[in-house]
């Protein structure tokens, strides 16, 4: 879907201030993040650029192919996002290319980025399946490639964790999974009726992850509503997820409406699977119909949980604000870590506002103009850490 003209005009605006009067270069070792009028650039793009449309990211060897292929065949070539491999005697070196923010002036590149970024993961899989890589080599080259994906702060979310409307967000490590249910005596019957209803119940979930890159869901806690049976609403998935998504390859909570019309029955949906292999797939049938059985899911490989009723599945994100662990929900900004800071302080706290975000396994600060407008509005990372001076009195 295109973005309105009006948000189209400001990013070729924003474009003209990033790109005006400079040539392209690579960036130094241990370089930065930036966030340059509408985009946020990732430490390996470069650090100065014109019409340069495209960067090239190196993914170096990722290991033997498990499967002898000619390099043709290992490949991606789309509009915007393409993957090349080149090999030189036992090793395969990778290179993946994406968009800079000059190619933004493109409304091939807004109105078709969303749909071309799932493809461009899509088609990654299936030259994983295909031999042309090994699993760990997937996972590596499609992480190094979200992290160094330059993206408008207004699409930052989708882009680190294909987090949208209809959409789905990969679960890893320092985020949490929290569900929020209402419960009543007769889900069928009228949730408007107070004699129906019994209370809430919250459950949380760590997301935690192993060497073998395998993932777990470990319960962290739970509130009820004062005088709540703890067998109330025990038809529902949401207190034993520990023992059923144990050892998960992936796991993606799937976000199907914010709003739930009568006549659908799920808002959401989590899946789990031990063979990564299986995920296009069955991200592609919850895609074409959002109320397939989880029985239907599973002979296609997944561990399904559908989430039923009055009840949201949201994703926290584990940051550290001035010091101290907090969880965010997912879409939290600046502004949101900052809610605290009076309207009179905060431009003194913007002043010595840090942030540092990761990197290729280390932490990178962000910089920034105080006075650039997109800094409340940046989109906090699972794993971010954020600071400013207090105000003194």
């Amino acid at each position: 879907m295109r973005l309105p003209d009006c948000l189209f005009a400001v990013l070729l605006v924003s474009i003209a201030v990033v790109c005006a009067g400079c040539a392209a270069r690579r960036a130094s070792v241990g370089a930065d993040y930036r966030l340059v009028g509408l985009y946020l650039l990732p430490p390996d793009s470069p650090q100065q650029f014109n019409d340069v449309q495209q960067t090239q990211i190196s993914l170096g060897d990722l290991g033997t192919m498990p499967v002898e292929q000619p390099a043709s065949k290992c490949s991606i070539q789309d509009r915007w996002f393409y993957l090349s491999s080149q090999k030189s005697g036992a090793e395969v070196d990778w290179t993946a290319t994406v968009p800079l923010p000059a190619a933004w002036r493109d409304p091939d590149l807004i109105s078709n980025s969303h749909s071309d970024w799932i493809e461009f993961f899509d088609q990654m899989s299936e030259l994983q399946k295909a031999g042309c890589m090994s699993r760990s080599a997937y996972l590596t080259a499609s992480s190094a490639i979200v992290e160094s994906m330059p993206a408008p702060v207004m699409y930052s979310l989708f882009f680190r964790y294909l987090f949208g409307s209809g959409g789905y967000i990969e679960l890893g490590p320092d985020m949490r999974l929290f569900i929020e249910r209402s419960i009543f005596r007769d889900e069928a019957g009228d949730t408007n009726q107070v004699s129906n209803y019994l209370g809430e119940r919250k459950t949380y979930y760590d997301v935690a992850g192993s060497a073998a890159r395998r993932i777990t869901l470990k319960r962290d806690g739970e509130w009820r509503s004062k005088g709540l049976s703890s067998r109330a609403g025990a038809e529902y998935p949401d207190t034993g997820l520990s023992r059923r998504f144990a050892g998960m390859r992936e796991l993606r909570l799937f976000v199907l409406t914010l709003f739930v019309p009568p006549q659908v029955r799920r808002n959401s949906v989590l899946i789990g699977v031990r063979n990564p292999e299986d995920m296009v797939d069955i991200t592609q049938a919850i895609q074409k119909n959002l109320e397939i059985p989880c029985k239907e899911l599973a002979l296609r490989g997944a561990v399904c949980a559908s989430f039923e009723g009055v009840v949201s599945a949201s994703v926290e994100m584990d940051v550290v604000v001035n010091g101290r662990r907090r969880y965010l929900p997912i879409g939290s900004t600046v502004e949101t870590a900052m809610a605290g800071v009076s309207p009179q302080a905060e431009a003194a706290a913007l002043q010595t506002l840090r942030i540092q975000r990761l990197f290729r396994g280390a932490y990178r600060d962000v910089q920034f103009n105080p006075r650039n407008p997109q800094v409340p509005k940046l989109e906090l990372f699972a794993g971010d850490r954020i600071s400013w001076k207090a105000e003194l009195r």
